[in-house]
């Protein structure tokens, strides 16, 4: 796919444009080209064709057909074909193939990955390999997995599992029987009607090794390990002791628990109990447990009756114990009291708060509040929602919504009665706004009085500029009393002169005439026809929409729509096109030439020793010194190098895709023969047979299959030991019963209908789709129980991070994630915040789903703050280097050290002072 010369060479004249064309040029939606340092950018028609060029790197897409990006540098290819379907990517050494829904492919120098849907499903790594057939891993028919080292290996038929390893084997027949014992330490475990070992009606298991048996019928256990033991007749006898520990039950009569040196008892439990440990001068009694407790710890006291009241107070207590905020946060009980050493904290229902400590004091009676901090002497109070007031040393704030807002500093005040009356006053500048009619600015070199729309008046003592518009007849410009602009009926009619530099311009209804003219250089335009401009080393003209000429150095377009066209850049590419019939491309520094005649109906071309011809649709033919091939379309053809390869295909397009083929292979000594659905494949190390879809068969030095689908699957890994076996299906997950095993890296795997278990040395997964699945290794774990809660841990718990509500801990309603530098808090859509302890940045904001989109934002970094109210209609921000205010769209003021730009209606009018005390006015957006 290219895009046609004719318009990629009249687009290469625009960057060669004086400075008024310089820019990209947008002709969107029909074209838009751009010069980029070291490349180009092309679109067409809505970007349903792009080029573009950085560089080495190149990218071309005719969507949605077609897309390829190339960039050698980075070692990176990729193609796409009506895309998402087909996608072939290569990157630093990695392949990835796919055709949507049903094939997948993924090669790295370490692993591969496979999908045919539902075909097979393999997987395998540098430890371990694993092959389900009839579905996916882990949920298919037959499933087989092997370690590379033969240590491990699991086999799975529908409900029969065999798994295998150096020292321990095991069989289940789910749910009937489950057995497994170690050949070394004389460990057995055997159990019926279950999941072996988790949930199950009968087990048993003996461990001579430790002196130890365990058992369980129905609703009896018992456990015997040397002087330990536990019988258990549930839910009526308990008896246990483990050490010093014991545990007598006869429930619900009476209850004996001993702990070290805490002893509890209860009678008729949960009516009565109380536990005693002297050792640690404690006692505890409950009542109508959890209702009724009184607890005597040292000089801690604490009694509840919920839900009426809490009482607790511990004069030695320095801090608020792990209940203290639950208490103060939930409206049971209706009373509750906490006290401590230099701290207290009362609740009334959800009526009152009153909490006090060292470093500040907290009150909330109804919509009453008061906030005070001790230590910055700040206070906040206020009568939601109608009053608040914040008070510090150093400035203050009122709010009396929605009239009145005030802000008071040492050397600034800003007064507002929005939307109409607006007052800021700073450092000797006082501005006074009664919007949208009056506009007045003083300052002590600058004076701007504004009457929306008639008239606008502003002097500049510093410049000696004097502007006056009386809006919209006449206006005028003058500076030390000179007029040197003048408007009558703008855009009728503007002149401006600048008798110092030699230049004058001329506009008559602007933008259709305009004429410039200086000493070096003169530009003209009547829109739409004719533009003309003249600098020197370039020139331009246009006579819409037949003729082009541009020249740039030596670089020369000349073009007479749509007859004929001509490209020259030097000596590095000549091209000339007669409309349709004949194009000729010549790039004569490297003898590269190609020619086309009828649209590409008939096309030659050569380029570093090779040779292409194309008779469409009849003929194709390429020859290269490695390579020979021609192809008669859909009879057939034929391809040879120079190696010894020789490839004989008929009714196709190539030596893929096609009906019948044979190959031979001197080097290779490898023959292979295919006609339709029959293939056989016969080689020094590997040889294949298969009759699509029913019966496959191969076998090569590292592993070997067996397939009669859909019944029965196994595949065997030859050089690690590792076998997936699959039953009503393909190992690897597409299978109803599969089983696998690697006995030299304990591994195995099982998977039956909707459960699967997997384990890999210390590696554990499980998962009873779609609900649960958990994934465990030493240094991670993440746990999953759809849809109410996400866990996820990294590095040994470096990094948390919990999610309620949601897929993951990222995609939940709420979230909470922490690591060494960050921390984030975030409740959808009501609620985010996030602050980096390295970077000295973070956000906050509230009703919002971004801190730039959001009603009320925060957002700070290092010394910079930023804060913005309902979007970006208020917006204030602060930094070391600048200080700017918006109302947007009617006020905008910044300033950076010695420069200032402030402008209204969003540019209409403003001032610009720059280092050194120099204004420039800028008005109506053009000038």
């Amino acid at each position: 796919m290219r895009v046609p010369l004719l318009l990629l060479a009249l687009l290469a004249a625009w960057p060669a444009r004086a400075e008024e064309l310089s820019r990209p040029v947008n002709l969107w939606p029909l074209v838009y080209r751009v010069e980029l340092p070291g490349g180009s950018e092309t679109d067409v028609l809505f970007s349903l064709i792009s080029y573009k060029r950085l560089g080495r790197k190149t990218d071309l897409a005719l969507r949605p057909f077609y897309w390829r990006l190339s960039d050698p540098e980075r070692n990176i290819r990729r193609t796409d074909i009506l895309w998402p379907l087909v996608m072939s990517d290569y990157r630093h050494g990695e392949r990835t193939l796919r055709a949507v829904p049903l094939f997948f492919q993924k090669l790295t120098p370490s692993r591969s990955y496979s999908v045919f849907f539902p075909l097979y499903h393999y997987r395998s790594d540098q430890a371990v390999r694993r092959l389900a057939v009839l579905g996916v891993i882990p949920l298919s028919v037959f499933d087989f997995r092997s370690a590379r080292d033969g240590a491990t290996s699991s086999q799975r038929f529908l409900f029969w599992t065999h798994e295998r390893s150096r020292a321990e084997s095991g069989l289940t027949v789910f749910p009937l029987f489950a057995t497994k014992r170690n050949r070394n330490t004389g460990w057995r475990r055997v159990s019926a009607l279950g999941w072996s070992d988790t949930a199950n009606l009968f087990q048993y298991s003996s461990d001579p090794a430790q002196s130890s048996r365990s058992g369980h019928a129905l609703n009896y256990w018992f456990l015997r390990r040397g002087q330990d033991f536990r019988t258990v007749l549930f839910p009526l006898y308990w008896n246990s002791r483990f050490g010093a520990d014991s545990t007598r039950m006869l429930w619900p009569l009476y209850g004996r628990l001993q702990r070290g040196s805490s002893v509890e008892r209860a009678v008729l439990w949960p009516f009565f109990s109380r536990r005693a440990d002297p050792a640690k001068l404690e006692t505890e009694t409950g009542a109508l447990w959890p209702f009724g407790n009184h607890l005597r710890s040292g000089k801690r006291r604490a009694v509840r009756f919920f839900p009426l009241f809490a009482w607790s107070a511990d004069p030695e207590g320095e801090r608020p114990g792990d209940f203290h905020r639950a208490g103060m946060t939930l409206p049971v009980p209706l009373s509750y009291h906490a006290s401590g050493k230099g701290w207290s904290g009362d609740r009334f229902v959800w009526l009152h708060w009153y909490s006090q400590s060292a470093e500040a004091e907290r009150q909330v009676t109804l919509n009453y509040y008061r906030f005070s901090d001790r230590r910055q002497l700040s206070v906040r109070q206020g009568l939601f929602p109608l009053f608040h007031r914040t008070t510090r040393p150093e400035e203050s704030f009122t709010a009396a919504l929605p009239f009145y807002f005030s802000v008071r500093r040492q050397d600034s005040r800003i007064d507002l009665l929005p939307p109409f009356y607006w007052r800021f006053a700073s450092s000797g500048t006082a501005t006074t706004a009664l919007f949208p009619l009056y506009l007045d600015r003083r300052s002590p070199d600058l004076s701007l009085r504004f009457f929306f729309p008639f008239y606008y008046r502003s002097i500049d003592a510093a410049t000696g500029t004097d502007l006056a518009y009386y809006f919209p007849f006449y206006g005028r410009s003058t500076r030390d009393g000179r007029t040197v602009r003048r408007f009558l009926c703008f855009p009728l009619y503007a002149r401006e002169t600048d008798a110092a530099r030699g230049e004058s311009s001329l506009d008559i209804l602007w933008p259709l005439f305009h004429a410039e003219r200086s000493a070096a250089a003169a530009a003209y335009r009547f829109l739409p026809l004719y533009w003309h401009s003249r600098r020197p080393g370039s020139s331009a003209r246009v006579l819409f929409p037949l003729y082009w000429s541009f020249r740039h150095g030596d670089t020369s377009h000349r073009y007479l729509l749509p007859l004929y066209g001509s490209y020259e850049r030097g000596r590095e590419l000549k091209a000339r096109v007669f409309g349709p019939l004949y194009w000729d491309v010549e790039r004569p520094e490297d003898g590269t030439r190609r020619i086309d005649v009828l649209l590409s109906l008939y096309s030659r071309s050569t380029e570093e020793g090779e040779t292409r011809s194309r008779l469409f649709p009849f003929y194709w033919s390429k020859s290269t010194p490695e390579l020979r091939s021609r192809l008669l379309p859909p009879l057939g053809g034929w391809a040879a190098t120079t190696d010894g390869e020789r490839d004989l295909f008929f009714l196709g397009v190539n030596t893929r895709f096609n009906l019948v083929d044979f190959h031979r292979s001197r080097v290779d000594e490898e023959s292979s023969d295919r006609v339709l659905l029959y293939y056989r494949l016969r080689g020094k190390d590997e040889s294949a047979l298969m009759f699509v879809p029913l019966y496959f068969h191969w076998r090569d030095r590292s592993e070997a299959g067996d397939l009669l689908f859909p019944l029965f699957g196994k595949y065997t890994d030859l050089e690690n030991g590792r076998w997936r076996a699959a039953i009503f299906g393909l190992w690897g997950g597409f299978s109803l019963i599969e089983f696998g095993g690697e006995p030299r890296d304990e591994w195995s795997v099982t998977r039956v209908l909707l459960y699967y278990s997997e384990r890999d040395g210390r590696d554990r997964f499980s998962t009873f789709f779609p609900l649960y699945w958990r994934k465990s290794t030493p240094d991670s774990e993440r746990r999953h129980l759809f849809p109410l809660f996400a866990y996820r841990r990294e590095g040994g718990g470096a990094e948390r991070s919990l999610g309620l509500l949601g897929v993951t801990p990222e995609w939940s309603l709420w979230n909470r994630t922490r690591n060494d530098e960050e921390m984030s808090v975030r409740f959808w859509p009501l609620f985010a915040a996030r602050s980096d302890r390295k970077q000295q940045e973070g956000y906050a904001y509230v009703l919002g789903v971004h801190p730039k989109v959001s009603v009320v934002s925060r957002q700070t970094s290092g010394d910079s703050v930023d804060w913005r109210v309902l979007f970006r209609f208020i917006r204030w921000r602060r930094s070391p280097e600048e200080t700017a205010f918006e109302l947007n769209p009617l006020f905008f003021s910044i300033r950076r050290g010695d420069s200032r730009y402030w402008a209204v209606l969003g540019g209409l009018f403003g001032v610009e002072t720059k280092p050194g005390g120099k204004r420039r006015l800028t008005y109506l957006w053009v000038f």
